[in-house]
């Protein structure tokens, strides 16, 4: 009886999840960045590997900005990866993302998920998947009392937590977006114009969101994830543009997210 009671609870709670990623699924159009500065930026050649950056931080809270226009001849995915660090180096990776096993997101073939690995490639744990994700929209990691939050927003004024870990006395100390294929270790096969704007935002000390500085080109060996081929080009702060067949010499720092970690 107990047991049935939390499996109608969780479908439950899974409905009313569902039923506001669909409400909020037609405001994602407004989460284009035009309004945002564009920034000069740099762009590396990559193949067989993730598409994307890290960036150096030192924060309780990260927020990753996508928005994907084009389609790949797969599906895709974007992924979201907080370094979790104590006394001792990086204790786990929390990760959370969207994957699409269609060009185009729907709600049969999109999702929000999240995995918690540890440094060695293992996982610690794997959480369950919020269907109906659009193409674009934030991902959100949250340190709180030693346990490890993910969100994602829609609209950028509001999240929805749907998952998290206890990690304990642990501070975000690397933080990277990348885009790949949708999950399993898939590849993304980019054979037409496509384009990934992306944004990084860290909570800093005094409770407001702040773009990262200098996100840097680097590997990424959590990500299994790849592209067969991409431009990234790198913006001063904040994020970059995964590009595809030509690459940019901008990159759009959208606004700060309007919500609270």
């Amino acid at each position: 009886m107990v047991f049935a009671r939390w499996v109608v609870r969780a479908s439950l709670i899974m409905l009313v999840m569902v039923l506001l990623a669909l409400t909020l699924a037609p405001l994602a159009p407004m989460l284009l960045p035009t309004g945002g500065s564009r920034l000069p930026a740099t762009p590396f050649y990559i193949t067989n590997e993730p598409a994307g950056f890290k960036a150096l931080v030192n924060t309780t809270a990260v927020a990753g900005y996508y928005c994907v226009r084009g389609l790949p001849s797969t599906g895709w995915g974007v992924f979201l990866n907080a370094y979790l660090a104590n006394a001792s180096g990086v204790a786990y990776i929390a990760q959370v993302f969207i994957v699409s096993t269609t060009p185009v997101p729907s709600l049969l073939t999109s999702a929000y998920a999240s995995n918690v690995w540890f440094p060695n490639g293992s996982l610690a744990h794997v959480g369950f998947n919020v269907p109906g994700a659009p193409a674009c929209g934030w991902l959100v990691v949250s340190i709180r009392s030693g346990i490890a939050y993910f969100g994602f927003s829609i609209d950028g004024r509001r999240v929805i937590w749907f998952g998290s870990y206890r990690v304990d006395g642990v501070v975000i100390t690397t933080v990277s977006m990348r885009v790949g294929g949708p999950g399993s270790g898939s590849q993304a096969v980019l054979d037409g114009p496509f384009e990934a704007v992306l944004g990084l935002y860290y909570w800093d000390a005094g409770g407001s969101w702040r773009p990262v500085t200098t996100p840097y080109f680097n590997n990424e060996p959590i990500t299994l994830e790849t592209v067969n081929h991409a431009w990234v080009s790198l913006g001063v702060h904040c994020g970059g543009v995964v590009s595809w067949p030509k690459p940019v010499n901008w990159a759009i720092c959208p606004g700060p997210p309007g919500f609270n970690p």
